[in-house]
């Protein structure tokens, strides 16, 4: 079975932040500032000695505050060590990371990365939020792929995977609120995970700890809990 530690780095190329800096094994990503995941640091390796703590933090806060974002860690389930240097940090983004084998089937229709963005402009929660994702898909050059749930002619639902360290994750599960309940996001997964079986790889998502009904449909799948993670910001 994959690791946490092989999931977080998947996660992490399949969505690229506009910007890298490296604090040893630590990895602040900056963007925009809209979307989290690309804009906050993620914690990689063996625990450092505390001073060394400190320091990066020192210096992740710094860096943030320079290009005018907030600071942000996101520390997963296995990062216990850094909670007495973060304890009086908020947190936010409560999160599960649910994994599946892939499964061989047919893939369907898909259609490319422009396509998909055009698409989702007017079902997007702000124009800031959509130009930073559109900027960090347009940079991601691992394999990935678009499907799309179509009624009559008129695309209703889409979702997207993207191969990347050896895992296939599903991302931007997106069906419109009228189409919603009649198995459109379940048809996807089992298409993405087609889309996986051809790479021989694992699935992995993330969703929200409030999202129960999502939650609920990833488990009746055989969607395992692996891990969680969440957001913590200085205040």
């Amino acid at each position: 079975m994959t690791d946490a530690t092989q999931i977080e780095i998947a996660a992490e190329q399949a969505v690229p932040s506009f910007t890298q800096v490296d604090f040893g094994r630590w990895r602040a990503h900056l963007s925009a500032g809209h979307i989290r995941r690309i804009n906050a640091v993620t914690l990689h390796g063996e625990r450092p000695e505390d001073d060394v703590v400190r320091e990066r933090l020192n210096l992740v806060q710094d860096l943030y505050h320079r290009h005018g974002l907030r600071p942000r860690l996101r520390t997963t389930s296995m990062d216990a060590w850094i909670d007495p240097a973060i304890e009086r940090w908020t947190e936010a983004g409560d999160a599960l990371v649910m994994t599946i084998e892939s499964q061989p089937g047919e893939v369907g229709p898909s259609i490319s990365i422009d396509a998909w963005l055009a698409w989702l402009s007017p079902r997007a929660v702000s124009a800031g939020r959509l130009d930073e994702a559109a900027s960090s898909a347009r940079r991601l050059e691992a394999d990935n792929i678009v499907v799309t749930v179509t009624v009559g002619n008129e695309i209703v639902g889409a979702a997207r995977a993207v191969s990347t360290n050896g895992l296939t994750g599903l991302f931007d599960m997106t069906v419109d609120p009228e189409h919603r309940r009649r198995g459109h996001a379940r048809s996807m997964i089992d298409r993405l995970r087609g889309w996986a079986a051809q790479r021989n790889e694992e699935v992995y998502l993330q969703v929200a700890a409030v999202n129960r009904p999502a939650i609920t449909l990833y488990e009746s799948m055989g969607f395992v809990e692996r891990y969680q993670y969440r957001y913590r910001s200085p205040d």
